[in-house]
């Protein structure tokens, strides 16, 4: 995967095991700090996906 890598918003909930809505929410509620308005949707970074992993499970990430 590459750093310019983007996912969308089902992608990313996959990624984190959450709903959709959640990271709808968490666009709206500014957790999500770096993403791309398209068409019909967002666009997050790898970069992003990555931060939030950590914040997410930081003991976890840290041990790979």
């Amino acid at each position: 995967m590459t750093e310019s890598e983007k996912f969308t918003v089902r992608q990313a909930a996959k990624i984190f095991n959450r709903h959709p809505g959640t990271i709808y929410r968490w666009i709206d509620e500014g957790f999500l700090q770096h993403y791309y308005r398209v068409r019909d949707g967002y666009l997050i970074p790898r970069t992003e996906i990555d931060r939030i992993l950590v914040e997410i499970n930081p003991l976890k990430t840290r041990n790979r």
